[in-house]
């Protein structure tokens, strides 16, 4: 017998599982009774077992996928304004692209970091690969 699913908030316990939110939190602000170690430790095998709602997971997915995507799309807008700088300054001060890549590579770390505990996602790693691949292809036809 599982703790969690006769929970009367077990919706909300899945969702914040779902969000990876700690253990710890989940029973301060939704279960907020009884002993902390022990629904702790009811958490962990609800989680282990598979108990978490489905839907809850695939409804998970389905955001890290959105922002997956996103991230591709700045990626790509980036790409394409230092392209254009790149062009700009072959034709006039070389000087100037070095202000402008910086910056968006900066822009491009901090994007592609996300949050310590996710896991980076493979679409998105070969998505930015083939863009730095086409960037260095580009380089060569300069």
């Amino acid at each position: 017998m599982c703790k969690i699913c006769d929970h009367p908030k077990r919706k909300k316990i899945d969702a914040a599982i779902v969000r990876r939110t700690k253990y710890s939190t989940i029973f301060h602000q939704i279960i907020k009774s009884g002993n902390e170690e022990t629904w702790i430790q009811a958490i962990k095998d609800h989680k282990r077992h598979g108990h978490v709602a489905e839907k809850i997971q695939k409804a998970q997915e389905v955001d890290d996928i959105q922002a997956g995507l996103e991230l591709q799309a700045c990626a790509q807008e980036i790409y394409v304004l230092c392209l254009n700088a790149a062009k700009d300054a072959r034709q006039k001060d070389l000087r100037a692209f070095g202000g402008c890549i910086g910056p968006a590579i900066k822009v491009l770390e901090i994007l592609n970091k996300g949050a310590p505990e996710e896991d980076s996602k493979p679409g998105i790693d070969l998505a930015l690969q083939r863009m730095k691949d086409d960037r260095d292809a580009r380089r060569a036809n300069l």
